[in-house]
């Protein structure tokens, strides 16, 4: 791990979240600049690079209609950068080629910088060169259609609970980002959605199974005081669920190893919290939208 990697993932640990993003990638058309010509938007800064193949660190798709025409910078403020992929780019180019009478399209590859104090500090990638494709024959989660209405309902609570939701979702995708890069951080940020899940349920004495353990723990509110360990029991006590309790229960283990610097969780640990903390965000979202 290199140390921009190290200092990248210093700054997520600690929650800071970027000031602006900056998005480089390869545009094909027919037309293109002989040299460097720049924007200035409402919501975005735009730079366009002449393209040199011989120069380009941007691996090129020959598939294209057209050939490669230049490399696109764009840098967009918090409030309107859309994670989850090249959107950027698209948005910026759809109001200044558009105007410009350019038809072109934009690489699918991209590379991302994020803006932390002032320094822009490229967003990693894993570093695992090839990986097993698999293709579904049908949608993984048969449910997904009612995950997605749960979640659209539960981020429009006029509670608390709402920005409780989107803050899942965030760490539920952090997680994902980062298992193949870092096992440690991957795993504090499912654990991070647990432990809310946890907190939130034992604050309102919830209990659906009929667990006299769980409705004791919430009662003389022993979770807030309690150790790790007694937050994930409660939470695995308090709603039906077919988990391994013995097992669960050791991921509140490898968390306190994880605050004190040891050893990074076993992929199989880390496995074990992916899979609580999505059961656990989707129960969430049932019960937050059931109390409205």
């Amino acid at each position: 791990m290199n140390e921009e990697t190290k200092k990248w993932l210093s700054f997520k640990e600690k929650n800071i979240e970027p000031t602006r993003y900056k998005t480089k990638s390869v545009i094909y058309s027919t037309k293109a600049f002989s040299k460097l010509v720049e924007f200035s938007l409402e919501k975005y800064q735009i730079k366009l690079y002449p393209f040199n193949e011989s120069e380009s660190s941007f691996k090129i798709d020959h598939s294209e209609k057209y050939p490669p025409a230049f490399i696109c910078e764009v840098i967009a403020d918090a409030f309107v950068h859309q994670d989850g992929g090249n959107f950027d780019i698209p948005l910026a180019l759809d109001i200044v080629l558009t105007w410009l009478e350019f038809d072109y399209s934009v690489a699918s590859n991209y590379k991302q910088w994020e803006e932390f104090e002032g320094e822009w500090i490229k967003v990693p990638t894993s570093t695992i060169s090839a990986k097993i494709q698999f293709k579904y024959p049908e949608l993984p989660k048969p449910n997904i259609q009612n995950i997605l209405s749960l979640y659209d309902e539960a981020i429009n609570l006029n509670s608390k609970r709402a920005k409780k939701v989107v803050s899942i979702k965030n760490n539920l995708k952090q997680g994902l980002i980062l298992f193949d890069l870092s096992r440690s951080y991957s795993f504090l940020s499912f654990y991070k959605v647990i432990e809310l899940v946890s907190d939130d349920l034992a604050s309102k004495k919830y209990v659906s199974s009929n667990s006299k353990i769980a409705k004791d723990l919430v009662e003389y509110k022993l979770i807030k005081q309690g150790s790790q360990r007694a937050k994930i029991y409660y939470l695995l006590k308090a709603i039906e669920n077919d988990f391994t309790l013995e097992e669960m229960v050791l991921l509140a283990d490898d968390r306190n190893n994880l605050a004190h610097n040891e050893t990074e969780p076993r992929q199989k640990s880390l496995e074990n919290c992916k899979t609580l903390a999505f059961w656990a965000g989707e129960k969430f979202m049932e019960i937050a939208v059931s109390d409205k």
